[in-house]
């Protein structure tokens, strides 16, 4: 039996007829048609151009989508400068980063005991963050690992000089624009706090070293006057 043209009038119909499903060819373009010798009418392949043209938008859009997917998490070095427990079990943190200066996360059910999060996410403690971006200001903590060094929990005089090197170091920076020695000024004085005896001399230096270093520093060496 025979099929004409007015029996079957797209590549959609001509796939659904169990007895022409043997004819038909995938890829072919619909609406084109071509008679064959026993008569019936079968839809044109498509042709080696247009294979090759849809292969390269597939892999366009595969490097677009992992383009995207990369640039939607970023990892950076990071202090936790403050947290703020949000909801049922989320909590915010500020974090001072190498690269992106100042930066706001939320970390998801982090306050769970079997969080993975909550361990690493101390307070002023030296972490290595993976965050991804979120659809507000805030991001979201992905991934984040303690960076072997300094700890100063438990010690309640060290904890409290690490709040005013926090402060001040929140203060002089603005949201997601690092400035100069900030960051590596940061770690070095908790470093410092963490292995002097007197926690008051680690504090003073970086008030002294952070006000030279934004242009504030006091003249101590001559009288101001006189000059």
């Amino acid at each position: 039996m025979t099929t004409t043209r007015s029996e079957a009038t797209c590549t959609r119909c001509w796939a659904r007829s169990p007895k022409r499903a043997t004819r038909f060819r995938p890829g072919a373009r619909a609406g084109r048609w071509r008679r064959s010798r026993d008569g019936a009418s079968r839809p044109f392949a498509s042709s080696p151009k247009s294979r090759s043209r849809t292969i390269r938008w597939t892999a366009a859009a595969h490097l677009t989508k992992q383009w995207r997917k990369e640039l939607a998490t970023y990892r950076d070095r990071a202090v936790v400068l403050r947290k703020l427990d949000y909801g049922e079990a989320d909590r915010i943190f500020t974090f001072l980063t190498r690269t992106h200066g100042k930066v706001g996360a939320i970390a998801k059910g982090v306050r769970r005991p079997e969080s993975k999060l909550g361990p690493s996410l101390e307070l002023y403690g030296h972490v290595d963050v993976l965050l991804a971006k979120g659809r507000g200001e805030l991001d979201v903590v992905a991934q984040v690992q303690r960076v072997p060094g300094y700890r100063i929990e438990g010690d309640v005089e060290r904890m409290a000089h690490a709040a005013l090197i926090a402060e001040l170091a929140e203060r002089v920076c603005e949201d997601r624009h690092p400035v100069d020695g900030v960051y590596e000024l940061t770690v070095t004085a908790l470093d410092e706090l963490a292995r002097e005896t007197d926690p008051r001399r680690a504090s003073a230096w970086f008030l002294m070293t952070a006000l030279d270093l934004l242009g504030y520093a006091p003249q101590l060496m001559a009288c101001v006057s006189c000059e």
